[in-house]
């Protein structure tokens, strides 16, 4: 193969690559709330109107923790937040339970939007601090929590925790996660963490690995050195799509468990453990009881709610990738039906202009051989001269007739502005639904004057036969 035909393919290969935006589905502000709610930046939490009954919520400090420990099974992840590492889990965001359960709501939507208007990447590679006592849950082979990694793994406070495990994960392309800081941008006074979460519920599989020289001098909250460090291997999702015919069922399984989770002895039990921890009291085994399977019924409904928005923003992707294509597919056909019509129109035009030309300059010459002394000679010019005149009139007739000037103008002008809105499609960074209404809003402006326009033709057509008509009529 020659090295021209070589070029040309690499670069039509680049042109199919870089031919269309990127998926892009929009953040509200309750999703972007929630981020900022997750890393403790509650200063940069912006409450929209209607929505300042939250600000008390919001201002609880450390009440993010919460998300977390609610999620783990057992009772060790409470002890070794409150009791070892004396942790502030303020009691009073157990009386914002609505609240919480709509946070978990929100970062599930907000993960999942990510995940899928993510280009296929290389695979996630990044470090995490964990407690020990987590090690036992990971080992089962998947993740109850939320799992916050970062990119900068050198930052001291992230090791401040009882038992310190070390942990490098290895997620593979396109796997359930939120770069926070490419989200919230670098407004949190926290950009500096470089944040990954992961969400909970993901498969993995876990192998124990050396400590590095420096790894080794971490100090944990006690100052003691890293318990151990781990290879984690993120081997997909543990959430499902819910089928249509099954949304019933996940709501009514969704309303079930709201009921028990919001009912005032649940959460006025749950104070009191809290508060029997923070008071090194021992927690009586009735109340552990129910206080478990009040989280039980909280990772449940959690998993549902990660299923159900998984499902939902699948579903919104999928309608705009199928309404982008819907819409680029037509836009295709209308440029090059408009395209085909134009150069057509064009080769009619310029032919009846060149016929005209040429009949007009013969006639003249006729008229002048005309006065040639010779009545036969003369005779045959003038009906020559008059054969071209009518040719002359009949071909301006039927470009008047069939209005080819008036659809050069409609095609000429109806293509240069598709061309336009394609080229402008073709070099949109990113697609979400918001900009694809207003491209489809010019599509239809766009058609809308293509038919003014086919109706101008028509009405001109119907003038010009109505007036060679009544010229008949009068004749």
């Amino acid at each position: 193969m020659s090295q021209k035909k070589q070029n040309a393919m690499r670069y039509g290969t680049m042109l199919n690559q870089c031919a269309g935006p990127l998926v892009h589905l929009v953040y509200t502000n309750d999703e972007l709330n929630s981020l900022r709610y997750y890393k403790g930046a509650v200063d940069q939490i912006v409450l929209q109107e209607g929505k300042t009954q939250k600000q008390d919520f919001y201002s609880i400090p450390n009440a993010y923790e919460v998300l977390n420990m609610l999620l783990y099974p057992g009772i060790s992840n409470e002890q070794s937040r409150i009791i070892n590492e004396k942790r502030q889990i303020p009691d009073e965001m157990l009386d914002y339970m609505p609240e919480i359960l709509k946070e978990y709501e929100d970062l599930a939507t907000a993960i999942y939007k990510y995940t899928y208007s993510l280009p296929e990447k290389a695979a996630v590679k990044v470090h995490r601090f964990d407690r020990e006592d987590s090690l036992t849950v990971l080992k089962q082979g998947e993740n109850t929590a939320f799992m916050s990694a970062t990119l900068a793994p050198d930052l001291p406070y992230f090791h401040e925790k009882k038992g310190l495990i070390l942990e490098e994960i290895e997620a593979p392309v396109m796997v359930e996660h939120i770069d926070v800081n490419e989200v919230l941008g670098q407004e949190s006074d926290l950009a500096e963490e470089k944040e990954i979460l992961f969400p909970p519920f993901l498969r993995l599989q876990l192998e124990q690995i050396e400590l590095n020289e420096l790894e080794k001098s971490f100090k944990d909250f006690d100052g003691n050195p890293p318990v151990g460090k781990y290879l984690v291997r993120i081997l997909g999702s543990g959430t499902e799509l819910i089928h249509v015919s099954n949304a019933a069922d996940y709501e009514e399984k969704l309303e079930s468990l709201r009921v028990h989770i919001l009912s005032g002895a649940e959460t006025d039990n749950a104070r009191k453990i809290l508060n029997a921890m923070r008071a090194g009291q021992t927690v009586e085994s009735k109340q552990e009881a129910m206080y478990l399977a009040w989280k039980n019924a909280i990772q449940t409904y959690v998993r549902l709610v990660f299923c159900k928005a998984k499902s939902a923003i699948y579903q919104e992707k999928s309608t705009l990738l199928r309404k982008m294509a819907l819409f680029q597919n037509e836009l295709n056909c209308a440029l090059t039906t408009n395209n085909t019509y134009r150069k057509l129109y064009s080769r009619y035009v310029e032919t009846t202009g060149i016929i005209i030309s040429i009949c007009g300059a013969l006639v003249t010459f006729c008229l002048a051989l005309s006065f040639v002394d010779n009545e036969i000679f003369a005779m045959i010019v003038k009906i020559t001269g008059l054969m071209l005149s009518c040719i002359s009139l009949i071909s301006s007739g039927i470009c008047k007739s069939k209005v080819w000037e008036g659809k050069l103008k409609q095609r000429t002008y109806t293509y240069l502005k598709l061309d336009e809105l394609y080229r402008d499609l073709r070099y949109e960074g990113v697609m979400n639904t918001e900009i694809l209404e207003a491209y489809l809003k010019r599509y239809k402006e766009i058609i809308n004057a293509d038919n003014s326009y086919c109706e101008k033709n028509i009405e001109y057509v119907i003038d010009y036969l109505d007036s060679l008509y009544e010229d008949q009529s009068s004749t």
